[in-house]
């Protein structure tokens, strides 16, 4: 079974680095399956930490207790976009997972990196939808890896906004997976992975990022773009 443990580190600074790493135990025991584990960390604003464990056909939240171990569930109240996009796309076809970690962005909305994944299929009417270009494969993967920006209302946990699916323009391999986000400035730069053996990052001004995200994005117009 795949579990999830959490640890703190603690550089000290002296004439080497010294890095101490402590075990804090397992996190939401009480509610881990053999699914992957793309879990989601981020922190309130009241500091307490919690887990975006699923976004599809609901976004699904795990909050731990004092207990780090039992974990409660949470749940957005309707059916967002993305089990919109997969109910047109086709489940056999295309799958959404989370995601860096989700950070404050504005108002009520918080922020993250998911990536998608298209799986091979017959040639649709949505081919037209999809932007690609020869990428060097992945030993494991016939797949087709993307990114996408998401905010999500952080009192509700319900969906607000989506970006279209995209390639970063550095990518050299079909797998790119999105794991850190930091905004700097006006700067927003996502790290990722390329290939399980790189790691990159994309930095793209916040006005962008902004002026990529739809409220009221339909399936039929969500796009695989390259950036």
């Amino acid at each position: 079974m795949r579990m999830v443990h959490i640890y703190s580190m603690t550089l000290r600074l002296s004439e080497s680095y010294d890095l101490e790493v402590e075990e804090h135990g397992m996190l939401c025991k009480n509610l881990s399956t053999d699914h992957e584990k793309n879990w989601s960390p981020w922190i309130s604003g009241n500091r307490e930490l919690i887990i975006s464990y699923h976004l599809n056909p609901k976004h699904i939240i795990f909050i731990p207790g004092t207990d780090l171990s039992m974990c409660e569930t949470q749940v957005e109240s309707n059916l967002n976009i993305f089990s919109k996009i997969t109910e047109y796309y086709g489940s056999q076809n295309i799958s959404f997972s989370l995601s860096t970690p989700a950070i404050y962005w504005r108002q009520t909305e918080y922020i993250a990196v998911g990536h998608v994944k298209l799986y091979p299929y017959e040639k649709r009417s949505y081919d037209a939808m999809i932007e690609t270009r020869t990428l060097s494969p992945h030993p494991a993967n016939l797949m087709r890896y993307y990114m996408f920006f998401y905010t999500f209302n952080f009192n509700t946990y319900n969906i607000k906004r989506i970006s279209n699916a995209f390639v970063p323009p550095e990518s050299e391999t079909n797998v790119i997976f999105p794991v850190g986000l930091v905004v700097k400035d006006n700067d927003v730069i996502v790290f990722y992975g390329d290939g399980d053996n790189s790691m990159k990052c994309l930095i793209i001004d916040r006005n962008i990022v902004e002026n990529m995200l739809f409220k009221d994005l339909r399936p039929e117009e969500f796009k695989f773009k390259l950036f």
